[in-house]
């Protein structure tokens, strides 16, 4: 965690020091769910390692949203900001190791802390411009597109996912996913 900080924000030793006192380490199993649905996201997982999804379920499908990994925060952000239930769960896809803020100690660390406050906004224009980017890719690239796309993000993702979790992802069914998979491997 006081890398991925550093890299982003200047804190001062005391500074981290305090910040990172208000932290609880955790360890989610996996398959562990790590949070449930319906419920206010009061906190902010920081994964230091693991992997978490959000998904839900719709119509008896269970539906990937998003894939949280290692040195990212993990949260339902509209869920934070509005203080409304989670319309997701999220699951450990491996054994996972976060650090968990509240966010009244969030709150609080960013009334003091002025670069705490700056991770904040980061991490707020962070969550924005992933979404933006995913709209985009669903209106206007091609699942090959997006399937290339997500696999150059982190390949080790696909050892870790079952399959179908990555086709709810893209918006496919897994079939589908399969096909483009095979057509890829022919090209190669």
């Amino acid at each position: 965690m006081r890398h991925f900080l550093l890299q982003h924000i200047d804190l001062t030793e005391d500074e981290f020091t305090d910040f990172f006192s208000a932290t609880t380490q955790r360890l989610f199993k996996k398959g562990t769910l790590v949070f449930e649905q319906s419920k206010i996201f009061d906190k902010l997982y920081f994964i230091e390692e693991g992997l978490i999804r959000s998904f839900r379920i719709k119509n008896g499908e269970d539906i990937t949203y998003h894939f949280y990994l290692k040195q990212e925060f993990c949260v339902d952000f509209y869920s934070y900001l509005n203080d409304s239930p989670s319309e997701f769960l999220f699951e450990a896809l491996t054994d996972t190791t976060v650090y968990e803020i509240s966010k009244a100690a969030m709150t609080i660390k960013m009334q003091k802390i002025a670069q705490i406050e700056k991770l904040g906004r980061l991490m707020a224009e962070k969550a924005y411009n992933s979404v933006a980017e995913r709209l985009r890719e669903i209106q206007v690239t091609s699942l090959e597109e997006r399937y290339l796309k997500l696999l150059n993000r982190n390949p080790k993702l696909f050892q870790d996912i079952q399959q179908r979790h990555i086709a709810t992802y893209l918006g496919v069914k897994p079939e589908s996913l399969s096909r483009i998979k095979a057509q890829l491997h022919k090209k190669r």
